[in-house]
């Protein structure tokens, strides 16, 4: 077995959307299914806002390249130093 393997554990969002859901068709809340599924509607918005922000930033900023020629980019991810 690796102990490399990644957890894909469920995000709150999907939580309180499952505890919503089994609330609504045990009939303990009457709430439209927009108020039910609402979380996930929520996180997908952020996640949409959040993509389309990005791709803003790139299309407007002449600095930030994927072309490995044009230099030091404006951003780069640096390894922690391993000791």
């Amino acid at each position: 077995m690796s102990s490399d393997s990644s957890s894909g554990g469920h995000g709150i969002a999907t939580i309180i959307t499952v505890v919503f859901v089994v609330l609504k068709l045990i009939g303990f809340i009457d709430w439209e299914w927009w108020w039910v599924l609402s979380p996930l509607l929520i996180e997908a918005g952020l996640l949409a806002f959040l993509v389309v922000s990005l791709g803003l930033a790139k299309w407007s900023d002449p600095t930030w390249t994927d072309d490995p020629d044009a230099g030091e980019p404006a951003w780069t991810w640096k390894e922690p130093d391993s000791e």
